[in-house]
């Protein structure tokens, strides 16, 4: 996988929804994504503008398995 340029196209968000260092934080108008490497790497900007495109520090989130049917 070509970490970083991962391009998730017409996502309004970008790299930030699937990544494992974002985090939504809701107010009571909208929502903003704060990059919490930005809290230990000066890089990384607390709120960057999305969507964005390319990230050297982009790591995705893993999927949660489904969940298996009950008995």
């Amino acid at each position: 996988m070509n970490r970083g340029r991962r391009v998730f196209g017409g996502d309004p968000i970008g790299l930030c929804g699937h990544c494992l260092h974002a985090r939504r934080v809701p107010t009571v108008l909208t929502a903003y994504w704060m990059c919490e490497r930005s809290l230990t790497d000066g890089r990384y900007e607390k709120y960057p503008r999305l969507p964005v495109i390319s990230c050297a520090g982009f790591e995705e989130r893993p999927v949660a398995p489904p969940a298996a049917p009950e008995r």
